[in-house]
């Protein structure tokens, strides 16, 4: 991460800013014990574009990537960090390759700064008792190549213990929730996520099952509360690790 002091901006998103709050609020009180200065958008954040790309409809999709563009390089921002991986997909990735816009500073998901964050001697993580088994979300780890951050995330915070799924890593199942797939059917998101959960989870004996998605997070606390599953995303667990 670059120190620029006043300019990492916090990108939020759609899911985290009204669907699973809890996720932005760890993220930004774990950024503020770990002393990472930042600000977010607040009501100027509007969608990254994700949504309208993946629907194919591009003339949205660049509209969106100019305005934001735009509000970036007035506000002077240095940094992005973004909570869902399709933001961080969309901002870091095809903002310039696909969209042909050019973006001046660098773009992380939160589990690649947290990272770089809890190596450092003055990141004090306490210890929480857990056997955890990690989830990789689609956007994260097949189409970004973040495997590895979040695991050594979760491996530095004492009394954890980390366990693979069956399907993990490159072949790991999909949650259900992307694409459009649980907006447009609600049933099969829904037996998706159950699939992941019972074929694959509770197969390795974890306690709980943690991800970097609100998207995954929202759709599995979904089918995990009838399955008396506990679910938590990777922020979630580091606050709660912070001394």
């Amino acid at each position: 991460m670059k120190d620029e002091a006043g300019k990492l901006l916090y990108w939020v998103g759609c899911m985290a800013s009204y669907r699973t709050q809890p996720i932005a609020e760890a993220t930004a009180n774990v950024l503020k014990k770990l002393g990472v200065r930042f600000f977010t958008l607040g009501t100027k954040e509007t969608c990254c574009g994700s949504i309208v790309l993946r629907a194919g409809l591009m003339e949205e999709a660049v509209k969106l990537a100019r305005s934001n563009i735009e509000l970036f390089s007035k506000l002077g921002v240095g940094f992005i960090v973004t909570s869902c991986p399709g933001c961080f997909r969309t901002i870091g990735r095809e903002y310039e390759g696909m969209l042909g816009f050019k973006l001046p500073f660098p773009v992380q998901h939160t589990s690649m700064l947290l990272d770089e964050l809890t190596r450092k001697p003055d990141a004090k993580l306490g210890e929480v008792r857990l056997k955890v088994a990690y989830h990789d979300p689609c956007h994260l780890g097949r189409h970004m190549g973040v495997y590895d951050a979040p695991r050594r995330v979760l491996q530095r915070i004492p009394g954890i213990e980390v366990v693979e799924m069956p399907f993990t890593r490159e072949e790991a199942l999909c949650c259900g929730a992307g694409g459009g797939v649980r907006s447009t059917y609600r049933e099969l998101s829904g037996e998706a996520a159950r699939t992941l959960i019972l074929e694959n989870f509770l197969s390795t004996g974890a306690d709980t099952l943690v991800t970097a998605c609100p998207f995954c997070y929202f759709n599995l606390s979904s089918a995990a509360s009838e399955l008396s599953v506990s679910v938590m995303d990777l922020p979630m667990l580091v606050e709660k690790a912070l001394l």
